[in-house]
């Protein structure tokens, strides 16, 4: 079975107007990565959107938004990668990440939106279109 990689109107937008070459890059690389061999093996650090700091005065709203829309971001490597604060982990972060759509059964994705990671902000629900 084909593993298949979407972009929102969006996220098209931003990809082909917007971003810069380098970031192109790195996306790219995300995106052949999980056509080729699903999300095993990243060497960014992939997460649910849903696991939102507690603290935060929005986190019911901003955890059954994520949820509802089964956003993930993945961090892929721009500007660059730091190593994990935790010695144990086997992925790196960085500022920057890719919102998507983690559909059931891991077979597709959509590319939602491009943002900084801190402070994380939730897409807009029209960015999904």
């Amino acid at each position: 079975m084909q593993r298949i990689v979407t972009f929102s109107v969006h996220f098209d937008d931003l990809y082909r107007n917007h971003l810069p070459a380098k970031d192109i890059d790195k996306i790219d690389d995300f995106t052949e990565h999980f056509e080729q061999y699903g999300f095993s093996g990243l060497p960014g650090k992939l997460a649910p959107t849903w696991n939102v700091p507690g603290v935060d005065v929005e986190y019911e709203d901003k955890k059954r938004f994520a949820v509802e829309n089964y956003l993930w971001h993945y961090h892929v490597g721009i500007p660059f990668y730091q190593p994990p604060r935790n010695p144990a982990a086997s992925w790196m972060t960085s500022d920057w990440v890719v919102h998507f759509q983690r559909f059931p059964g891991d077979m597709e994705i959509r590319l939602v939106d491009y943002d900084c990671h801190d402070p994380m902000h939730m897409p807009l629900l029209k960015f999904f279109d």
